[in-house]
């Protein structure tokens, strides 16, 4: 697989949608941290949005879209000036997850949100900036709109199957805004995500991630992506945050442990497959990057 869907199949995103909120006039609401991360999309009308930790607030219009990638508390309203009212008490009179706050209907909004398993959770959020937004008129956002489109009608009609096909929109969802950010040029933070827009470092992770259990040197990354071999390891480091073989390491004992979570295969059997010749030196590398033997973390995650 490639590394997204590498790394989303490894975190194994929950999609929990359920709410919509109509308003207008003059409002203003505030939410609490959120786990995970939340998607908002404005199907109608605008506000503001202001997250705690980020300088200025944000207008959102009707179309646009935005992924919150980090535990924060925010603010929504036509005029963040005004007190704010709790969302949870305007959820609390809500039908079916449907909430009109006011009696006005110029704005609305539709959210969920995604958790994850939160062992790994850090792989993805590290690498992301607290707010990702998506406006109506970028290159994504015609499927973007395509998706929330099918997502309201799913939850409004409640055909047979309608969960199933609600969180598999969700999680389009989420990888087309993904997308879009890695397209939209701007400043990307340390980690495998900005790595994947850079044409060689984006090489070199897609090989790995492509041959996981393939036994990588450095010169073979290097020969791959046409740099030296002293070229490649800065730039490598300098995007993901750490060297291209230490990385390869810790990719595949996140993945060890998300088997060794599953049960059905034998310790041996996942050391083979990531590259292992022995179950002694698989059980080395696991416990110096997940710090506990494979078989004492197997144990644990079943207590």
């Amino acid at each position: 697989m490639d590394p997204i869907s590498d790394v989303l199949s490894l975190l194994n995103p929950r999609a929990s949608i359920s709410a919509s909120l109509t308003t207008g006039g003059d409002w203003a609401v505030s939410f609490p941290a959120h786990e995970g991360l939340k998607f908002v999309a404005v199907v109608r009308g605008l506000c503001w949005l202001a997250v705690d930790g980020v300088t200025e607030p944000i207008e959102v219009r009707a179309g646009d879209c935005y992924l919150l990638t980090t535990e924060r508390a925010h603010r929504q309203g036509s005029d963040l000036s005004l007190e704010a009212d709790d969302v949870r008490a305007v959820f609390a009179e809500a039908v079916d997850g449907r909430a009109q706050y006011g009696e006005s209907q110029e704005t609305m909004l539709i959210g969920g949100r995604f958790s994850f398993d939160r062992e790994q959770v850090s792989i993805l959020v590290d690498s992301l900036p607290p707010v990702i937004l998506i406006r109506a008129g970028s290159s994504h956002a015609s499927t973007i709109s395509w998706i929330l489109e099918r997502l309201g009608e799913e939850l409004s009609v409640g055909e047979p199957g309608a969960s199933l096909m609600v969180d598999h929109l969700a999680h389009m969802l989420l990888v087309q805004v993904l997308r879009a950010h890695l397209a939209s040029g701007e400043r990307l933070l340390t980690g495998w995500l900005g790595a994947l827009a850079d044409a060689k470092v984006g090489l070199a992770l897609k090989l790995m991630h492509g041959s996981v259990g393939r036994r990588w040197t450095l010169a073979d990354l290097t020969r791959a992506t046409g740099m030296s071999r002293s070229a490649f390891s800065s730039r490598f480091k300098r995007l993901v945050g750490t060297g291209p073989l230490d990385y390869l390491l810790r990719w595949r004992m996140q993945v060890a442990a998300k088997r060794l979570r599953g049960g059905a295969e034998s310790i041996t059997e996942i050391a083979a497959s990531l590259g292992y010749e022995s179950e002694s030196a698989f059980g080395s590398a696991f416990k110096r990057v997940m710090g506990r033997a494979p078989k004492r973390y197997q144990r644990a995650q079943g207590e």
